[in-house]
């Protein structure tokens, strides 16, 4: 996975895509971990690594992203849970903040 990360970076946001709600178990996994850190640190760009961080924000934050990388996604992405959390107030975002709480804690 890794020299695929490495070497096609036109198919790199696929990859990370399907790495997508299945970030939290892989970084428990002794192989995936190092597979997963070496992806978000060495070769991810600003949309990629949000793409592999957007499970930390739950599965509300997930199920509302439509993950086709349009413009504003990709602006709203950079921004990380700051971006997230634009425009969404009450208890949707006490939910995401909880869930982003939850799995760092886990970790």
């Amino acid at each position: 996975m890794t020299k695929l990360i490495r070497h096609c970076a036109a198919h790199r946001a696929s990859i990370f895509s399907e790495f997508r709600t299945h970030v939290l178990r892989l970084l428990l996994h002794r192989e995936a971990s190092g597979v997963l850190a070496d992806a978000f640190e060495l070769y991810a760009n600003a949309y990629e690594r949000s793409i592999l961080l957007r499970d930390f924000y739950g599965k509300e934050a997930t199920l509302f992203s439509s993950g086709l990388g349009t413009e504003d996604e990709k602006e709203k992405a950079k921004k990380g849970l700051r971006g997230i959390l634009e425009g969404i107030e009450g208890d949707r975002r006490k939910r995401i903040l909880n869930a982003v709480k939850e799995n760092l804690t886990s970790m």
